[in-house]
């Protein structure tokens, strides 16, 4: 009798240990990194670019403030926008604010109101081009 119950014992051991384990990876995995918070225009000209020139990189695409710039080691960083709320008193400034798009810096704006100059395109995909700003949250990708 006492040998099965040693045995019952090691098996509930065996059990708290795995789940703890398996706990501690799903920690692991969560992200728990917040996304920073700014605000977003749009511009309406794509090139000539501070990073790029005149090549043309596409509608996906920002320029970014002193903030983001780092002496221009932004060029080529990409960033994970969402819109988060209006940032005037434009009604339904964000056109969803779950969804996020990417976007490639390719531009410094140096008089920039927001952290984040938008490609119009980009800016369409989250936000209503009417407002012509909002908050957004951003991390890197």
């Amino acid at each position: 009798m006492e040998h099965q119950q040693h045995h019952h014992g090691t098996i509930t051991k065996l059990t708290i240990t795995t789940t703890m384990v398996g706990l501690l990876l799903l920690l692991c995995l969560i992200d728990t990194t917040e996304a920073a918070q700014g605000l977003a225009v749009f511009h309406l000209k794509n090139t000539p670019s501070a990073c790029y020139g005149n090549q043309n990189e596409g509608d996906m695409i920002a320029g970014v403030s002193d903030k983001l710039w780092n002496n221009g080691r932004a060029c080529g960083r990409r960033y994970r926008v969402r819109c988060v709320g209006p940032a005037n008193l434009v009604r339904n400034a964000c056109k969803t604010t779950t969804a996020a798009i990417i976007v490639t810096v390719v531009d410094y704006c140096k008089a920039c109101t927001g952290d984040l100059n938008l490609s119009r395109g980009a800016f369409s995909r989250i936000a209503n081009p009417d407002a012509g700003k909002v908050r957004v949250a951003y991390d890197p990708i």
